[in-house]
């Protein structure tokens, strides 16, 4: 672990996290896959974040953010 992430405080970011065929999943054990999980999994190893998914769709994260 970098220097960085042992020295920052523990930081918790809600991500939306939509279902979306072949693109993002939860698997049975409850793990989420994605390009993007992946994407912040390797950011996390550098800041010490951690991720709170949030389970959405498109049109509600779309009203949501309007």
């Amino acid at each position: 672990m970098s220097a960085l992430a042992r020295t920052s405080e523990k930081r918790v970011l809600r991500v939306a996290f939509p279902q979306v065929t072949g693109m993002s999943w939860t698997a049975e054990d409850g793990t989420r896959h994605s390009m993007l999980v992946d994407y912040l999994n390797e950011i996390a190893k550098y800041t010490g974040w951690e991720y709170e998914y949030i389970d959405t769709n498109g049109q509600t994260m779309l009203n949501e953010f309007i």
